[in-house]
């Protein structure tokens, strides 16, 4: 059996899921017959091309007539050891004061930390997507509600994700991120550095950082650093809020959307955000653990997918995160 599989989306399903045109359009081509779990597995593991370009979120939007390529390399074996129950939800819920803003094309929601935004290779673990179909499955009584899903943020940031309630906003969430009409704010705790100390003679309190990143080869953990060649253009605005000798509260503005771009471009500053890790931030300041990457997306700005309304949606700082704040600020 072949691995490869390309065809042309038929003109009646212009505008659907990606997920939904792999399963509609390879139905009787492949077995066993493809379920939507594991087409959205193999668009979330990067086997899925459209017009040649890799596309990773299931609910994106395709066009009539693009052309789409799966590849399936020992699919037969690996749905074979794929015959249990779809995941089950782990207990994590939305409440009231967790929609940020909501219509009958979108909705805003505070993504807590430690949760993933889209499904991940481990059935098990709860994940947005699935937090928000449930939250809408319970309040209004719909079986399958639309969740589209355009943008994402890492499992341990938290704040603003925006999400389609609608066939027609999905389409208008797609080109507003695509067309970079989107604006996001974060804001970070990060370890202190000399030059932006307030007893420095003058501190930095604003710079840009701008260079290429690519996936860091030498690392047997993902990771992205700056490379000499190939790589995707980014670039981050930053500006100290507060300091102090040992620590930084800082706001980002990312200009281009590349994946652990925030926390690259502030380890490169001699900054690197507490409890992160993978790029040397610290996981102790003042003799207390951080227990996380200590990063928010606290503000979106964008145009309504549909009625063009220019909007600005807030999330209120996590109480993990203002307490680490008020530690070493103490304000």
């Amino acid at each position: 059996m072949s691995t490869k599989h390309t065809f042309l989306v038929r003109p009646q399903a212009g505008g659907e899921r990606l997920d939904q045109v792999l399963v509609s359009h390879l139905e009787g081509r492949i077995e066993p017959a493809l379920s939507r779990r594991r087409a959205r597995k193999f668009i979330d593991e990067g086997a899925v091309f459209v017009d040649g370009k890799v596309v990773r979120v299931a609910s994106r939007p395709v066009q009539a007539g693009a052309t789409v390529l799966l590849i399936a390399e020992g699919y037969e074996a690996l749905a074979q050891t794929e015959e249990q129950p779809e995941e089950q939800p782990v207990g994590v819920s939305l409440g009231a004061d967790d929609i940020l803003y909501e219509d009958a094309d979108i909705i805003a929601v505070n993504k807590p930390a430690g949760l993933p935004a889209q499904a991940t290779r481990d059935p098990a673990r709860d994940h947005l997507v699935a937090v928000v179909t449930r939250f809408l499955q319970a309040r209004d009584g719909v079986k399958e509600p639309y969740v589209g899903l355009q943008h994402r943020l890492d499992a341990e940031t938290s704040g603003v994700m925006v999400f389609a309630r609608s066939k027609r906003a999905n389409a208008g969430l797609t080109e507003a991120f695509r067309e970079r009409t989107t604006q996001k704010t974060y804001r970070a705790l990060t370890s202190g550095d000399p030059k932006y100390s307030p007893l420095a003679d003058e501190p930095l309190t604003q710079w840009m950082v701008e260079n290429h990143l690519g996936r860091d080869r030498n690392s047997k953990v993902f990771r992205q650093a700056e490379v000499r060649s190939g790589g995707d253009w980014a670039q981050t605005e930053f500006r100290v809020l507060e300091a102090t000798k040992t620590a930084l509260y800082v706001e980002a503005t990312p200009h281009t959307g590349r994946t652990h771009q925030i926390r690259v471009h502030l380890a490169s500053s001699d900054i690197p955000i507490l409890g992160d890790t993978v790029y040397g931030g610290p996981r102790h300041i003042g003799g207390k653990a951080v227990e996380r990457t200590m990063l928010h997306a606290w503000r979106l700005e964008l145009p309504h997918p549909v009625t063009k309304e220019w909007l600005v949606i807030e999330c209120p700082l996590p109480e993990d995160f203002e307490a680490v704040r008020q530690r070493l600020f103490g304000v």
